[in-house]
């Protein structure tokens, strides 16, 4: 059996690796949003308007390809990012962006595996 401060630290530990994740999933979107913006607006600045179009484009079938391509079942960074956007979309008050997809949550926190991402059968 472990210890009551075994298990604060441990608790600890994930609440902040999960804070982390958390913070640098939304980081790099942000990051990846800026680039894609700050680069459209040097190039409608220059008057490269049809170029701005193709980049905009690029960048769009770029994001879409990145959902299209199914990750390796051995990749627990795509469960967690997948996990990380459904808790966050589905805080958005009024909306109901998980609900109008039919998106359903990837990680089961009520079953005997709380945190665990479902198996596909």
């Amino acid at each position: 059996m472990t210890s009551p401060y075994r298990w604060a630290l441990t608790a600890l530990r994930d609440l902040g690796l999960n804070v982390f994740g958390f913070l640098l999933m939304f980081a790099g979107a942000a990051l990846l949003g800026v680039g894609v913006r700050s680069g459209m607006e040097k190039l409608v600045g220059r008057g490269h308007l049809w170029l701005a179009l193709v980049f905009v484009a690029l960048a769009a079938a770029g994001f879409l390809l990145g959902y299209a391509i199914p990750p390796r079942p051995d990749d627990l960074l795509s469960h967690l990012t997948d996990a990380y956007s459904w808790h966050f979309l589905d805080l958005l008050p009024g909306v109901g962006v998980n609900g109008a997809l039919g998106w359903q949550c990837p990680v089961d926190l009520e079953g005997g595996r709380r945190g665990a991402p479902e198996a596909n059968s």
